[in-house]
């Protein structure tokens, strides 16, 4: 009885080494290529091919047996199909309508068209957010006005995706450093005799005793100034001289970060040896209308954090998070640290987008290790 119970023992601890073997592989490989290209499905086509060939190479070298490969799989084919149940159908989609200026558009009407062609409608509230909820997953369009971005929502359990936009505002009535009060001239043709004001007295024009009636008109006559059958030639008027108005010089915004980092505890952080949570000091200046963002960037997107308002001048503190607080593969990888003054409206953990920057901080790299 004791040698039966050993050998199931024995054929359990089998078939859980050919289980963990055979699940182990493909899941970390499909986290590992997932976190690197962002495409689920390759990296599920990938840890199948994967486990696959572990399956084959298990039995080949009599490592495991058929019946325990055939297991392991059963049970990772439980795995999918419970990833593709979880895994979300439909989605949000949502964000904030800004105009030119940075301010919050309401009842601004929003169309999404999903990849099936079907179109939603939605209208911004009064502070110019928009939502549309259960969208398909998948590649969609935004459409606002004259304005329309494509964009996609995918990813493992993640329900929303956030897609700010910024529509271009009513023209402007006014036009800085034009040239004003222009005048406007009339011609007057050079062939239409114009008598002086006070003709001279031995000129045939002065007056006589014999009235000359208004309406009888007065045959051209030389000047005695003026050489014979030389016709007297007429002054033409002179524009005034347009004004320039004055174009102000406007200051160019500045920002800039202080090299030593704090951790939260207010401690000096090493460069090579940087914590999850780093504290940032810097001081921004001619910022008016201008949004403060601290950016992160892991060698493959520059992630906005935290933001820390609008119009700030003079000396701020911020925090920027390196990567996930407990994730491994976030540990023993370079950082760089920079801020940067915007005129668009982000939120925390959005990618940066380089058209609306306007002012970029000096730059501190930093290698994770806590």
């Amino acid at each position: 009885m004791s040698t039966s119970s050993d050998d199931n023992k024995t054929q359990l601890i089998e078939i859980a080494k050919a289980v963990g073997v055979i699940l182990g592989v493909p899941l970390t490989l499909f986290a590992v290529v997932n976190s690197l290209i962002e495409q689920p499905v390759i990296s599920l086509v990938v840890a199948l091919l994967t486990a696959g060939l572990a399956s084959i190479g298990a039995v080949r070298s009599q490592w495991a047996n058929l019946t325990q490969v055939v297991i392991a799989w059963l049970a990772l084919a439980v795995l999918v199909l419970t990833g593709f149940v979880i895994w979300p159908k439909t989605m949000v989609v949502s964000g904030l309508i800004l105009d030119a200026a940075g301010r919050p558009v309401s009842q601004e009407t929003v169309r999404l068209f999903d990849n099936s062609g079907k179109v939603y409608e939605s209208k911004t509230d009064g502070e110019g957010y928009y939502r549309f909820a259960e969208v398909p997953s998948g590649q969609y369009r935004l459409q606002v006005r004259d304005l329309e971005v494509g964009g996609e929502n995918r990813g493992f359990l993640v329900r929303e995706t956030i897609q700010n936009l910024v529509v271009a505002g009513p023209a402007s009535t006014s036009v800085t450093g034009l040239i004003s009060g222009t005048p406007t001239v009339t011609s007057i043709p050079t062939n239409t005799l114009v008598p002086p004001a006070n003709p001279p007295t031995n000129s045939p024009l002065a007056p006589t005793d014999t009235p000359v009636p208004s309406n009888t008109p007065r045959p051209p006559t030389s000047t005695p100034f003026s050489p014979p059958d030389t016709p007297t030639p007429t002054s033409s008027p002179v524009p005034p001289t347009a004004t320039l108005e004055p174009v102000p010089v406007l200051a160019k915004p500045v920002v800039r970060i202080e090299d030593s980092l704090r951790d939260e505890n207010g401690h000096l952080v090493a460069n090579d040896s940087a914590p999850f949570h780093v504290g940032v000091r810097g001081t921004v200046a001619e910022a008016t209308g201008l949004y403060l963002y601290l950016v992160v960037d892991n060698g493959r997107a520059e992630y906005i954090q935290p933001g820390l308002g609008q119009n700030i001048a003079g000396d701020f503190e911020g925090d920027c998070y390196l990567g996930l607080k407990d994730d491994p593969s976030s540990l023993h990888k370079p950082y760089k640290i920079f801020a940067v003054l915007t005129d668009k409206v982000y939120h925390e953990y959005d990618s940066l987008d380089q058209a609306s920057v306007q002012a970029t901080s000096n730059l501190i790299e930093l290698w994770r290790t806590q």
